[in-house]
């Protein structure tokens, strides 16, 4: 069936750990589009509460004038 004995010269294997990580890098373009987004987003948060004080305000000046 098997050979019971192992042969020396089959097991001598060198081990190699070679890891190359490349360094992560951002690009410009990256951080800018999240810039751009942010800033669309909480300019229309701004817009939509301006629009609720004056909406606010609108109502209670034609509420109590009446």
């Amino acid at each position: 069936m098997g050979k019971s004995q192992s042969k020396a010269h089959d097991n001598s294997g060198t081990v190699v750990n070679d890891i190359q990580i490349q360094p992560a890098t951002i690009e410009n373009t990256d951080l800018l589009v999240c810039v751009h987004i942010i800033t669309v987003i909480l300019s229309i948060q701004f817009i939509y509460k301006i629009y609720k004080l004056f909406h606010r305000n609108i109502k209670k000046k034609y509420a109590t004038s009446v």
